[in-house]
């Protein structure tokens, strides 16, 4: 008997927030409804007619069959069940354009009857006499003529707030066009008709190449401009269904409503690509680019995947294009698929490598080549996989790099690396004069808290700041040469030494090298390899650099030494120290002591003939770096 009560007073509410949702999808302005909103509107209208003709029938003020009755609910439940197999259900949430949120005439007639039906119930019952019954109309209509003005202004007004409101949260400030958010949606809606109807999309990832000389060079207005004239261009040359997005910075996406396959989409991308061909007018400068692009192509019997997964696939065949020299087109495929997937695996475990004890930490000594004596080590990364065996740096550094775990990877590295150090020469394994050489990433260099944890370092493992170098690749300072000078000079007032490492493969510019307060100028392998040849091109580049360096000051530490003829070389071109296979391997920590004493003992150079042309080494040299 309490849920029938409960029933009875719970029933009313329910029907008045029908009637309301009812009316509110009534006035809802659109152009035009789909029969899915036609049905569910229908559904609404019905249920509030049966109530009403139910509460008559309790209240006996008519009098009918019950099955006539019910009626009403039947043809509710009906139009419900068409709601929901219609085609066009799909449509029922999408979002109302900004252009039709306005207020309609039917939702305004209303507001005006509402308005006014009790302005003319309040004349018909006066008795006052004709002339005042005139003023008194005439009031009630200027009050009413104003109350409706007034609510029609505040509902445009709503509505272009709304609007407003609507396009910045969805657009991009810049350029205008559709933002992340949006991008997003209209890849859902694409891949969702893909599914449904059968039809192929397909999204393209843009991505310039080179924007970054354009903000250095000219500087960021005209870097803005020249975006904004990008988004021009790409607009120009899409068709009615298609719509192209800006996710930020120099990326932007394409998306092409409707192709008829792989080959149709390729097409289309190349076009775009080749539009760039032509330079870009911005303040009276002719500005050349060029853009890569990756391609996925949406198809009915395709994965299904969301929109955060399309844009991604599509960002990772960019990336193919990009490393393969830019401007050109790159198709995601099964591979690229089988490669994310690997790559987020090793994410997967790389964040329990540490948990795990997996990483460990390999010292690769560095000597100096006047009399090959062992000065200091560099120490390197290597993880050990419990299932996979050993993850080369190369595979697993770029992928810690783009999740942020070079952060506390690059912090366990410095600390522990230092701790080994400071073990070493408390046990008299090594000189007190040995240094440890830490490499650090472009990301540990915008850690706001990196000197503390250098300093941190240092202070918990009892050692003095000349004990530590700390290693950056030149192509990470040239990238952005101002903010990396700050934040050297900060580093070099703990009085840590730094080395650019793997000079001469980036910009190798005397005028950046002259400005960077770093005390070393690493040589790269590459070079090193080619001076076992007389007269070889990589000769006259390493005698230059060594030149460069002695003329700034800097010392000179050339790397991959795998034969006695490069470090013969290497000597008599004045370079000061150097390291590899010719030395030694990276080694276990364990194994160090015993190697410095070895390579002490050793002499290697000392093969060579008086002329040195004999280029036997001390072992057969290794041409594979680890």
């Amino acid at each position: 008997m309490l849920k029938v009560r409960l029933s009875l007073i719970i029933y009313p509410p329910i029907s008045v927030f029908i009637t309301a949702l009812a009316v509110r999808v009534s006035f809802t302005a659109r152009a035009g409804m789909s029969v899915a909103q036609r049905l569910f509107l229908s559904m609404m209208v019905l249920i509030v007619l049966g109530d009403v003709v139910a509460t008559m029938g309790d209240a006996h003020l008519v009098e009918m069959p019950k099955n006539l009755a019910e009626l009403p609910y039947a043809l509710a439940f009906l139009a419900l069940g068409g709601t929901y197999l219609h085609p066009s259900m799909r449509k029922l949430t999408d979002e109302v354009p900004s252009d039709q949120v306005s207020p309609i005439k039917g939702r305004i007639m209303l507001i005006v009857a509402a308005l006014a039906l009790p302005a003319a119930v309040s004349q018909t019952r006066n008795r006052a006499s004709g002339d005042e019954r005139l003023v008194l109309g005439f009031i009630v209509m200027a009050l009413t003529t104003f109350a409706i003005w007034r609510v029609v202004r505040a509902l445009q007004q709503h509505a272009s707030s709304q609007a407003l409101l609507t396009y910045q949260a969805t657009h991009d400030k810049l350029t205008g066009l559709p933002n992340r958010f949006m991008v997003l949606e209209h890849i859902d809606r694409v891949a969702l008709g893909a599914r449904t109807a059968g039809s192929k999309a397909a999204v393209v990832f843009v991505d310039l190449d080179r924007f970054k000389l354009v903000n250095d060079t000219s500087g960021h207005a005209v870097g803005d401009e020249f975006l904004v004239a990008v988004a021009q261009r790409l607009n120009q040359a899409l068709r009615a269904e298609d719509v192209v997005g800006r996710l930020g910075g120099d990326e932007f996406v394409v998306i092409l409503g409707d192709v008829k396959g792989l080959s149709e989409a390729i097409e289309a991308a190349e076009a775009l690509r080749l539009m760039f061909r032509e330079p870009i007018s911005v303040r009276e400068l002719e500005v050349y680019t060029s853009v890569s692009l990756g391609l996925v192509v949406i198809e009915p019997q395709g994965q299904i995947e969301d929109a955060d997964m399309i844009l991604q696939n599509a960002d990772t065949a960019m990336y193919q294009a990009k490393t393969a020299g830019g401007d050109a087109v790159a198709v995601f495929d099964g591979v690229m698929r089988d490669k994310l997937r690997e790559r987020l695996a090793l994410a997967s475990d790389l964040r329990k490598a540490l948990k795990r004890n997996e990483l460990r930490v390999y010292y690769q000594p560095i000597v100096a080549l006047h009399n090959e004596q062992v000065e200091g080590f560099e120490a390197l990364l290597r993880w050990f996989h419990s299932t996979r065996g050993i993850i080369p740096p190369a595979t697993f550094i770029p992928i810690a790099e783009e999740s942020g775990l070079i952060l506390d990877i690059g912090t366990w590295v410095l600390n522990e690396s230092a701790r080994q150090l400071s073990e070493w020469r408390r046990s008299g394994a090594v000189s007190d004069r040995l240094y440890m050489a830490v490499n650090l990433s472009s990301r540990q260099l915008r850690d706001t808290q990196l000197l503390t944890k250098i300093s941190g370092a240092l202070e918990t493992h009892n050692l003095p700041p000349t004990a530590l170098c700390l290693e950056l690749t030149e192509s990470l300072l040239m990238g952005d040469p101002e903010s990396a000078t700050a934040i050297l000079n900060q580093i070099r007032s703990l009085h840590v030494a730094l080395s650019i490492d793997d000079f001469g493969t980036g910009y190798s510019s005397l005028s950046y090298l002259q400005r960077l307060p770093v005390d070393n100028v690493k040589i790269d392998k590459s070079f090193v390899d080619g001076l076992d040849d007389d007269g070889s091109a990589e000769e006259t580049l390493v005698a230059a650099i060594i030149a460069m360096s002695v003329a700034l000051k800097k010392t000179t530490i050339a790397e991959g030494i795998e034969t006695a003829v490069q470090a013969y070389r290497l000597h008599e071109m004045g370079a000061d120290r150097g390291q590899g296979y010719l030395y030694a391997r990276p080694l276990a920590a364990d194994v160090v002591p015993a190697a410095v004493v070895n390579i002490n003992a050793r002499r290697h150079m000392s093969l060579l003939r008086a002329d040195g042309r004999s280029a036997r080494p001390a072992f057969p040299p290794q041409h594979v770096r680890i």
